[in-house]
């Protein structure tokens, strides 16, 4: 009987805190919200007593000092947009099931981000770890550097997340952390203010497989991302880079970003064609951008056993560039594309486009991912076609007309051929006038000649019948 009644005091109590503790939060199932409440601290260990939450989220509070937290389920925990500058030791030792831990949007310095923090129970075969921490993300903090010994307490760190943070360079201590996480899969350092890739960094984490670069100071895709093993994502945008004439050799990449890139203005010939697995390919939004090689992701049939090969691309964006011209020879399966999206470009509506009209807008009309992008596909130029739908010539079965090799436009020809037409129509008349006037002219030249003659030949009449006047 005593048995029974402390159980169910036990039971009460913890019935009761639980209740409280959803009181100053939004409690649902799993998820125990306490977000925008301006809360300085993260409860203390009595508040805790009987929580069942799995996903625990303090966004956006004051918190300053992030204190040990007592023995939760958690298993994603999340204290991003406060104000942390201090984490104690062993901070997260007692959450045994924590999966994914969001830092980001705080004030932590790279002095106060150190090893300890992210101590675990001790275990023989691993230095203390946090052995089921998969995801780690300290986006946009004060970060310039990294204690080479930050990750030795996450043998199992799949994904770092440093984005946002004053790195500018990656330093020696830096790279030692990186290199060290052995099971790394997912890389995030945009906006990070880099304008180098050190050499062999990524050539020990064997599994990596998506790197993000966007938003730094690259001038050209590093050629050290060579060194990658398995790389398949790499998202590259924002960078101001002008050309690129060669991209590395990514054997296994099977996503490619380079988008909203303010000075991109060519992609060469054959600079893509090492890209042997890209299936999905976004390049959008460069303001820029004109110039497409044909030749740019295919191998040559000198340089490829089989003949002329391309990458087996299923997904291409090339909205909201400055491209007048589009090549058929680029890609050599549109037939076979998921996803094509070629809108808000200054298209050329002439006879070298005409593939456009004929083959591809009638192929993007048949698939319900790009059927709304039809209308986006506009005639720029010549003049005379400007604003006219690619897809309503399609639906005249409209050939449009080549400029010729004297950049003469044909949209200026009906001009040409009404200012032919008046010129001859006024000069008629005008000839007329001029040969009118001619005759006359001819007319009384020959009269004065004649009458001059006359009058010579009477003087000469008279001098003959008197020679002796």
């Amino acid at each position: 009987m005593g048995i029974l009644i402390t159980v169910c005091v036990l039971v009460g109590f913890m019935a009761f805190t639980e209740a409280d503790l959803c009181h100053k939060c939004i409690c649902d199932n799993e998820h125990l919200d306490c977000s925008f409440i301006a809360l300085e601290d993260h409860f203390n260990d009595s508040d805790w007593a009987g929580s069942t939450h799995t996903i625990i989220s303090f966004d956006h509070n004051n918190i300053i000092h992030l204190k040990a937290f007592p023995k939760l389920p958690v298993t994603k925990l999340s204290i991003t947009h406060n104000m942390i500058v201090k984490i104690d030791p062993a901070c997260f030792k007692e959450l045994e099931n924590l999966t994914e831990l969001d830092l980001g949007h705080n004030h932590l310095t790279s002095e106060q981000l150190v090893p300890a923090v992210f101590q675990g129970h001790y275990a023989p075969e691993t230095y203390e770890p946090l052995r089921n921490l998969r995801v780690l993300k300290l986006s946009a903090n004060a970060l310039h550097t990294l204690d080479a010994d930050l990750f030795e307490h996450m043998p199992q760190l799949e994904h770092l997340s440093l984005d946002s943070n004053p790195l500018r360079i990656i330093d020696r201590q830096t790279m030692v952390a990186l290199t060290s996480i052995s099971f790394l899969k997912e890389l995030d350092l945009s906006s990070t203010s880099l304008k180098e890739f050190p050499p062999h960094l990524l050539h020990t984490p064997r599994f990596l497989e998506v790197l993000n670069l966007s938003s730094n100071l690259f001038t050209s895709p590093p050629e050290s991302l060579e060194d990658s093993h398995f790389l398949k994502q790499l998202h590259i945008d924002e960078n101001p880079i002008v050309n690129i004439s060669k991209f590395p050799n990514l054997p296994y990449l099977e996503v490619l970003s380079m988008s909203w890139m303010p000075d991109l203005v060519e992609i060469g010939p054959e600079a893509m064609n090492d890209l042997v697995s890209l299936q999905e390919f976004y390049c959008s939004h460069n303001p820029k951008l004109e110039k497409i090689n044909a030749t740019a992701f295919s191998k040559s049939a000198v340089s490829s056993p089989g003949g002329q090969t391309w990458p087996p691309i299923k997904k291409i964006t090339l909205n909201n560039n400055n491209l007048g011209f589009l090549d058929f020879e680029l890609l050599g399966h549109w037939d076979r594309l998921d996803t094509v999206d070629i809108q808000n470009n200054p298209w050329v509506c002439e006879c070298h486009n005409q593939w456009l009209v004929s083959t591809l807008v009638p192929m993007m009309e048949k698939l319900n991912s790009t059927q709304h992008m039809v209308a986006g596909i506009v005639c720029h130029w010549p003049e005379q076609m400007r604003g006219q739908s690619v897809a309503e010539l399609d639906h005249r079965s409209y050939h449009m007309r080549c400029l010729d090799a004297y950049d003469h436009h044909p949209e200026k020809d009906g001009t040409l051929l009404i200012g032919i037409l008046i010129g001859v129509i006024l000069a008629v008349p005008l000839t007329a006038l001029v040969f009118i006037s001619y005759r006359r002219h001819l007319r009384t030249t020959a009269a004065q000649y004649h009458r001059a003659f006359y009058k010579r030949g009477d003087s000469l009449h008279e001098f003959v019948a008197n020679p002796n006047p």
